[in-house]
Parts: structure tokens; C-alpha cells; sequence
């Protein structure tokens, strides 16, 4: 017996990206407790960090509004209806994983920890491999030439 149509409308990655940028997070942490690694002077620490936070979230803000605007959804597990190419998509395809970076590499300015860029890297990897990569096939077989077009023009992260 087939899978019904809409489970198979899905880029099937391999966990949502907010969870894999949780463990990500969590990984520096724990490593920071065990370890403390530090990497930013004291006095640039909070500045810098919460600046970096503070713009993490507003393009996650805006890109969300696009995806309101286009009324499709931005859950992974969910069919897409639309290539979104407006607001922060002229610029990178994937300008929610690219804050869920810029996020991560903030709180490794305001802590100071370097341990907090290892968990980027690797949250950075598990997101291109075990989610854009994904997400990508199923978007040219989706939506074809539409989205082939899409991705000669922008590039995946910046």
C-alpha cells in the first residue's frame, strides 16, 4: 500500500531545523561547562552579540512574513505551494537557516565561548546535508524549471 499523496509531498529531512539548531546549542553548552573556551574580549562581548541576535531576528521575522504573505508553510513536514523569491529570498534561498547562523554565531560573541562555533559549524552541516540538500530535490521536482531558474539566480546561503 502507497504512502497517501500529501505524506509524500514533503522534502522528508531528517528532523526540524529549529531541533537541530537546539542541539547545536545545546552541544556548546554542555562543552562550555565541561571546558570554557573562550574566544571575544570581555568588553565586546554583550554589543557585538546582541547585535548579531538582534538582526538573527529580524530577518527570521521578515522571512517569515513571506511565507505569511505567499500563504504557504514554513513547517518542513508540510507540502509547499510556492517558491517564495520576495523580501530576503532575493538574497539567499535559505534566509531562515542563514538567521538560525547568524543567531548561533551571536551567542558565541556574547558568551565569549568558541565552543558555541563548533556547535555552528556543526549545526551548519547537519542543516545543509540532512535539510537544504532535501529540501532542494524536492523542490526541482516539484516545481521544475520554476524553482532550476530560482536557484541560478540566488544562492543558497548568501
Amino acid at each position: 500500500m502507497s504512502e497517501p499523496v500529501a505524506a509524500q509531498d514533503t522534502a522528508g529531512v531528517i528532523a526540524p531545523p529549529p531541533l537541530i539548531l537546539l542541539g547545536g546549542l545545546v552541544l556548546a553548552i554542555t562543552a562550555e561547562r565541561l571546558y570554557p573556551l573562550p574566544w571575544v574580549p570581555l568588553v565586546l562581548r554583550a554589543p557585538g552579540g546582541a547585535l548579531l541576535v538582534l538582526a538573527a531576528a529580524v530577518l527570521l521575522v521578515l522571512s517569515f512574513r513571506e511565507f505569511r504573505a505567499a500563504d504557504t508553510s514554513v513547517e518542513t513536514r508540510k507540502p509547499t505551494r510556492f517558491i517564495i523569491s520576495s523580501g530576503p529570498y532575493r538574497f539567499s534561498r535559505n534566509p531562515i537557516y542563514l538567521s538560525f547562523a547568524i543567531l548561533q554565531f551571536g551567542i558565541a560573541v556574547w558568551t565569549g565561548s568558541a565552543w558555541f562555533l563548533v556547535g555552528l559549524v556543526l549545526t551548519i552541516l547537519v542543516i545543509t546535508m540532512g535539510v537544504i540538500v532535501r529540501e532542494e530535490r524536492y523542490l526541482e521536482r516539484k516545481f521544475g524549471e520554476t524553482y532550476l531558474a530560482y536557484k541560478r539566480k540566488v544562492r543558497r546561503w548568501l
